[in-house]
Parts: structure tokens; sequence; C-alpha cells
């Protein structure tokens, strides 16, 4: 989690090399530009989060440098190297909710940490809640984007939706509110809930007001408040963007 903090955001260098024989490509990042930048690999050795892969056909200096670091964080009882605190360590993650209405009557209402591990379209995303690391799929609250079908076809502007969240919000930290869900007790293929990401944004607001999304009646319902979405969807018709190009001829 850490690494992913320091790099989401971040310029970054990647070098990539390949390895003799297994033809298996690795890589070198580098935080900054270019390879004078913060290197990732490097910092993960040290603080005990990666070990070291050992092998004939690596550069002696290089293995010399890494293999250094492992012993100072394993002199450290660093990260991996802990083995009083690696129990501890082990994430406890709750993958399916098999009772999605309970754990919603828990947190409704109330700002919510998580992380957003991916974006199925523009209005649906995969977030791990903390600390109570609940995985769930998120439903944005009053807004559709086009649809990314399971076998590959996409509606016009899906994939642009897709993207303007994933630029924004995969792998960052986001506070959304649940307001509502789909899922019923034991219905484990169905098990969707509705809400809003309100930190660092209102993602539903930018996409209205780029003709990325249209408002969807039956979940605006479950809003505070739908004023401000009214307005983006007229932003967006006047200035006729994207989907509004067609959907208010």
């Amino acid at each position: 989690r850490r690494v992913r903090e320091a790099v989401v955001s971040t310029q970054s260098t990647g070098v990539e090399y390949v390895i003799p024989k297994s033809d298996r490509k690795c890589c070198l990042v580098y935080l900054g530009n270019g390879v004078e930048g913060l290197c990732i690999n490097e910092e993960m050795v040290k603080a005990g989060w990666a070990g070291v892969r050992s092998g004939q056909n690596k550069n002696a200096e290089e293995m010399a440098k890494y293999e250094g670091l492992l012993a100072e964080a394993a002199a450290a009882g660093l990260g991996i190297h802990n083995e009083e605190g690696r129990e501890a360590a082990v994430r406890n993650v709750t993958w399916t909710q098999e009772d999605p209405r309970a754990l919603f009557d828990e947190m409704k209402g109330k700002p919510v940490s998580g992380v957003v591990e991916s974006v199925r379209d523009g209005s649906t995303i995969r977030l791990l809640l903390l600390p109570s690391m609940n995985y769930i799929t998120l439903m944005l609250t009053g807004v559709r984007c086009a649809a990314i079908k399971p076998d590959g076809t996409t509606e016009e502007h899906a994939e642009e939706a897709r993207y303007a969240v994933e630029s924004r919000l995969l792998n960052r930290d986001v506070e959304i509110i649940l307001e509502g869900t789909s899922g019923n007790i034991g219905n484990s293929r169905n098990q969707n809930f509705v809400g809003a990401v309100v930190k660092p944004g209102n993602i539903s607001l930018f996409l209205l007001k780029e003709g990325l999304a249209k408002c969807v009646d039956w979940s605006m319902k479950l809003l505070p408040e739908t004023e401000s979405y009214r307005a983006a969807v007229k932003s967006a018709k006047l200035a006729k963007k994207r989907l509004c190009r067609t959907l208010f001829q």
C-alpha cells in the first residue's frame, strides 16, 4: 500500500530488461525524471517489503547492493523480517458480502474510507473499505455511464468514461457515502452497493458535466439533493458534450 501511495500521481521512469533464457520481462521503477530518481525496487528491499532473487545471470555489483540492503532490513527486523509482527500484518479481507444489507445498515450515511481497486466502467468501481477490509462493488448513485459488456463490446464513450475515472481514482484513497444496496442475504451474485464518492471530489458530477454519464431516476431518489446533478446535465446539454450530442437532440 505504501508503494502505491508513493507511485500514484508521481512521475516515474521504468527501465525494462529481459531475463535471458526465460524471456521474462522485469522493470526498475524510478520516481522522478529519469534513473537519477528514487528507485522503488531498492526502497522495497530497504523497508523489508520484498526479498531478493539471486541468479547466475545477474549483475554482480547490483546483486551485492541488493543483498546488502536485504541484510540491513533483516538485521533491523523490518517488514517480512519481523517474525513477531508477521501474523498481525496479514490482511483479513472479506471478499464476498453474504449479507450486503447488514453491512449497509452498519455504514449508511457515514463517511467511509477506502481504496479503489478497479474500475469496471465509468459508474461502477470496486473498493476495499478501510479499516474494515470489506471488498465491495459500488455503483455511483444517480448516474449511469455507457456500458462495457462482458464480451468486450462497448457502448459509445464507455472507454472514455472508464479512463476518466481510472485516471482520477484508481489505486487512490477515497471517501464514500453508502446510500443503498441491491444485494440480498445469501445472494453473492448480486451484492452491489449504491453510493457517492465524496473525496477527493464528487466524480459523478464530473462525469455528468463532461457528458460521460446520464442521470438515473431510480437511484437519484437516494441522493440528499439532486439540483447539482440536474445542473451538471444541463451544462453538458448546452455544450452538446459526448452523450448529450444524441441524448438531447
